[in-house]
């Protein structure tokens, strides 16, 4: 129910830096199974996305620092895909 959803990061205007936006937010300290609901919305367009993690917390004992980001390159499609 969204009567459910907590809260636990906002983030204002976030710039963009070399075509990639990073937002950091830190997780609550949780254990178990859980979902993450996540909502960007543009502030130069009426777009808005919406996104749901299944997410496993494991303990609960503090923040984890994530890994560093690696990036992989640009994705480029080669030609269509079948269907299926």
């Amino acid at each position: 129910r969204w009567a459910d959803l907590q809260e636990f990061c906002t983030l204002g205007n976030v710039p963009v830096s070399g075509d990639v936006y990073k937002l950091d937010c830190p997780l609550p300290k949780r254990s178990g199974q859980h979902i993450i609901y996540n909502t960007w919305q543009r502030s130069d367009s009426g777009e808005a996305f919406y996104t749901c993690a299944d997410v496993r917390f494991e303990g609960g004992g503090g923040v984890t620092p994530p890994p560093q980001w690696q990036d992989a390159g640009p994705v480029t499609a080669r030609g269509a895909l079948d269907v299926g």
